[in-house]
Formats: structure tokens, sequence, C-alpha cells
């Protein structure tokens, strides 16, 4: 080579420049590694870009490799004499110091992706790496060339120091992952060359130079770090989809429990407005009843006390053949109050008027009072039959138990438009229960909706016929009185229901 005066440069340290009779044999052993460093980085540049390719971020790929082949072309740089490279002394010296600031820039660029360096250690640091370059790359000579090299190096030592020793801290205080292992590993085997090189090149120690296990060893590790970031994802991947069926079931387990949990609180919602419908009607049922009840029975409280006073003078105002057919007369419209006077009677029994605490209830008086105003729908074209024993009695709210029979007579009677039998009769079970019956030989109910008839809102009449709240507010009551409803029909042959209410008798006994 054309020697180039680098005494300018050197003039500081003090053995510089040295003259030796022979080559010492530490320049064997640099320029051999160098050149196996050469021949390794350009392989570990190809084989990141090929086996890495779709499976880390295309940045990450390209600083690696870029940063491999950059570090083997100063490799190759510093021995381009025994490998038969015809460039001046002067080219090779600019080649190979750009291809090492290139190539430990993007080495720190591949950190920033592993998330070791800041975005603004990284800008900084590649703004000086650009200054480097641009004073080698215009240096005319060896000493401007050394003097552009010379400007990032302290730098560098200290931004590659700062990851290192955050993840040796982390390695020593705790836990960390493989590929966190590795990627300190990366750093400590550069940062060690890096230092070994500045202190052989000012003379503090005397050692072979050592740059070219520090950038291989830097991005071997860094390769393995990132293929372990890899295989750690994939395992990750693999052991979610080992798992995935399980995941599958728990995810299924809960969407049915919070979908029950959700069915629940709809039909408590239906049984609320269930129950809130029920209240307005009895509430407005008992205001109307009230009301009717005290102007009838007033109204006939006046005709009542008038009947007697009438009837006498009457008797004394005709003659002796009339007298007859005026008792015929007043018998009838005795009667007719009468029978008013029942119907007043009844309907203040269903409203439960002046009865609203828990009593003992007389069966036989609630099914007659229900009878009595359902007459007028019944006629002739239904035949009641009704075997109640006059002493059955249960411990309950007569209102409730209106609502019930109403309810049941009531749907017994519209199941039967053409006319029909109605049957209710009651006993007293072994149990000690009110066994209560009502029969009708109506339409019937089909199979399929039988477990639902005692839903709130469910009904089998037309729109406009019908709430669905008839028999939910049976169920209801029932079930206040602690007892029980079964339902069995037939389509065709009609319906029963089987009522079992604690009688007077077992509640005393018990």
């Amino acid at each position: 080579w054309e020697v180039y005066s680098y005494t300018k440069y050197f003039a500081r340290i003090n053995f510089f420049p040295e003259i030796r009779s022979s080559r010492p044999f530490y320049n064997v052993f640099a320029e051999t590694f160098h050149i196996i460093g050469f021949g390794a980085g350009l392989l570990m540049a190809i084989f990141t870009f090929t086996l890495f390719a779709g499976k880390i971020s295309p940045q990450t790929i390209f600083a690696v490799s870029l940063s491999s082949f950059f570090s083997s072309l100063y490799l190759g740089g510093c021995v381009a004499g025994y490998m038969g490279i015809p460039w001046s002394m002067l080219t090779v010296h600019k080649v190979a110091d750009v291809g090492v600031w290139l190539a430990i820039c993007l080495f720190v660029k591949a950190l920033h992706h592993e998330g070791l360096i800041s975005k603004t250690i990284l800008g900084v640091y590649a703004a000086a790496c650009s200054i480097a370059v641009f004073i080698i790359l215009v240096g005319r000579t060896g000493d401007q060339i050394q003097l552009g090299t010379t400007i990032p190096f302290g730098l560098t030592l200290v931004v590659l120091s700062v990851p290192m020793l955050k993840l040796g801290r982390e390695t020593l205080t705790k836990e960390i992952s493989h590929f966190r292992s590795l990627q300190f590993l990366s750093l400590g085997s550069f940062v060690l060359a890096a230092f070994n090189e500045m202190f052989a090149v000012t003379g503090l120690i005397v050692s072979s130079p050592m740059l070219p296990f520090g950038f291989m060893g830097a991005v071997f590790f860094l390769i393995l770090s990132v293929n372990e970031k890899i295989n750690e994802t994939y395992r990750e991947r693999d052991y979610l989809r080992s798992n995935l069926e399980k995941e599958v079931d728990a995810q299924t387990r809960e969407i049915k429990q919070k979908t029950a949990q959700l069915e629940t609180a709809m039909l408590e919602l239906k049984s609320t407005q269930a129950e809130l419908v029920q209240s307005a009607k009895l509430a407005s049922l008992g205001t109307l009843a009230a009301g009717i009840a005290h102007e009838i029975n007033n109204s006939l409280n006046y005709v009542n006390g008038a009947m007697q006073p009438l009837e006498k003078l009457i008797e004394r105002s005709v003659s002796s053949q009339d007298k007859e057919k005026v008792s015929k007369l007043m018998s009838v419209m005795k009667d007719g109050l009468n029978l008013t006077l029942g119907i007043i009677k009844s309907l203040r029994n269903y409203t439960g008027l002046n009865q609203a605490k828990l009593n003992d209830v007389n069966l036989q008086g609630v099914i007659n009072s229900v009878l009595t105003i359902l007459r007028n729908r019944m006629r002739d074209r239904i035949k009641v039959t009704c075997d109640m024993p006059g002493n059955l009695q249960v411990f309950g709210n007569v209102v409730g138990l209106n609502q019930v029979f109403m309810n049941l007579i009531s749907n017994a009677i519209d199941a039967m438009p053409e006319g029909g039998e109605l049957n209710i009769r009651g006993v007293t079970n072994d149990n000690g229960q009110a066994h209560l019956i009502v029969q009708d030989s109506g339409k019937g109910i089909p199979p399929e909706i039988l477990d639902r008839v005692f839903e709130p809102f469910f009904t089998t009449k037309d729109v406009g016929k019908g709430t669905g709240l008839g028999l939910h507010i049976v169920k209801q009551e029932i079930d206040r009185h602690h007892g029980q409803i079964k339902v069995e029909s037939r389509v065709d042959e009609g319906t029963t229901f089987h009522i079992y209410l604690p009688s007077v008798e077992a509640r005393q006994a018990a």
C-alpha cells in the first residue's frame, strides 16, 4: 500500500508511530479472524434476511441483516490486502470505517425495535454517525478519516452500555426471559470488544483486536434472541391452539350462565309486571265494587224499609177479592229484593270488603259468591254441580281465594261456548289438606302448551279477549297460601284443576 501520513492524528499518543522489523504474531491472529468474520457476517446477513422473512417486522429484518453486512464490509476492509483487493490504503480505510459506523448504527436501530433503546437516543446516535460518515467520505488524508471515525466512539460505548447494565440488573434481581438473556450477551460481546479496541489503540493495554468477535457475537446473539422471541410466540400460539377447546367451553359455559341469569331476570320482570297488573286490577275492582255496593245497598234499604208499610197500606186499600193478587205481587217483589240483596252480599264477599286480613275462610261461601256473580254468564247453557262441604275451611285471604275461583270458573265458562257441565267439589284428603276440584267439559288444552298455562301473559284466546294473567294470578295466590295446583286436560274432553290447600284442622293440629 502507498503510505499516507497519520502523524498529525496520532501525535497525541506517545508510542505512535512505532516501527517494527517483523510482523508480530497477534497480527496474524487478528487477520485470520477478520477473514473468518468477513465470511460469517455475509452468511448471517443472508440467513437473517431469508429465515426471518414474514416472521418479524421488516424493519427489524433489514436492521439486523444490513448491520451484519456492513460489519462484514468493515472486517473485509481490514484485510483487503490479504484478500487481493486492489484498493489504495486510503480507499480501504474509508470503506472500512464507513462500514463500521453503519453497522453499529443499524445494530442500535435493531435494539430500538427490540425495546432496549429509546427513539430519542436512537435519533441522537444516528445524527452522530451521519456526521462521522460524512467526514470519512470527504476526508483526503488518513488523519481526516480517523478524525471522523473518532467522533461517535465514546457515544457508542455510552449508548450500548446503558441497556446492557439495565439487562444485567434485571438478570440479578429477577427472572427474565431467555431472549432477554441473549440480548444481554449480544450487547456484552460488542461493548467488551469495543473497550478492548479503544484501550489497545490508545496503548493502555497490549491486546489483540477483538472487534471481529465483538461484531460477530453481537449480531449472532441478537439473531438468537430474535429467534427465541419467535419461538416463544409460536409456543404461545401452540398453547392457545391446544387449549382452544377448553377456552371455548369456558366461554360457552359463561355465556350459558349469563343467558340463564337473563332468562331468570326476564321471568322476574314478567312476574313483577303481572303483580302490578293484578294489584291495579284488584284496586280498581275494589273501588268500583265498593261504590256500586254502597249505592245499591242504600237504594235497597229504602225499598226494603218501604215494603212492609206499603204492603199494609195496600191491604187496607184494596177489596178482599184483590188481596190475594196483592199478596202474590208483594211476594214476587220480596223475592226480587232478596235476590238483589244476595248479589250485593256476594259482591261484597268477592271484593273482600271488611275482610282484608287472613282469617278462616269457608270455601262453600267463596264458591257460592263467585257462582252468584257469574250466574248471568252461565244462564241455562251450563249445568253447574257444586259439592262443597259446609265445614271445609282454610286459613287465608278471602280476596285472593275469590280471585282463584273467579279465574278458574271464568276460564271454564269460556271453554264451553256451546254449553256443557261444570263440576266443583271439595274433600279433605289423608294429609289433612283441602282438595278442591274444578272440572269442565270444554274444548281442553293441547298437550304441547299444557306446561305453559301458568306463565304470565301466555294466552290462547284471541287478541283483546285475554291478558294471559288469569292462571298466573291463580298460581301466585295458591303459592301464597302454601298450597299446590295441578292441571289435567284432554282436547275436546275437558280440563280439570286440582287445588290443595292446608285446611284449618291441619293447621290447628300442627
